[in-house]
């Protein structure tokens, strides 16, 4: 009888462990990240990174977002005031924002995106 009680807390024990595991917010994914650039390469995005760009002087980010379906939100903006670039994009699209030294935020959010993203703060200001 104590056996059974045991064995039966123990199945109950392993099944709720698996109710708060991680969520996964992305599938098949690559990150490669270093000191001046960060990029990402997935089947499937559904979640949030951040990256942080840590700039003194007068910098040229690159963006490059490749769409194979669903959206990507990016913000680029200094710590604590308004973001310079918000956009909500489901095509492929490449752009560069110039910037003041400063620590600028980077944020990626997929809708069920399906792609890639680049970012690069390694050049000069164009």
């Amino acid at each position: 009888m104590i056996f059974r009680k045991m064995l039966c807390l123990l199945l109950a024990l392993l099944l709720l462990s698996g109710c708060g595991g991680k969520k996964r917010t992305a599938e098949g994914d690559i990150e490669i990240t270093t000191d001046t650039s960060a990029k990402m390469m997935y089947t499937w995005f559904g979640g949030e990174k951040h990256y942080t760009a840590q700039l003194t002087e007068p910098t040229a980010i690159a963006v490059e977002v490749k769409t194979n379906g669903g959206a990507l939100t990016l913000e680029i903006g200094e710590k604590g005031k308004e973001p310079i670039y918000s956009g909500n994009l489901s095509s492929d699209f490449s752009f560069t924002v110039n910037v003041q030294p400063g620590t600028y935020q980077i944020t990626a959010k997929g809708q069920d995106h399906a792609g890639s993203y680049s970012f690069d703060w390694s050049g000069k200001e164009a």
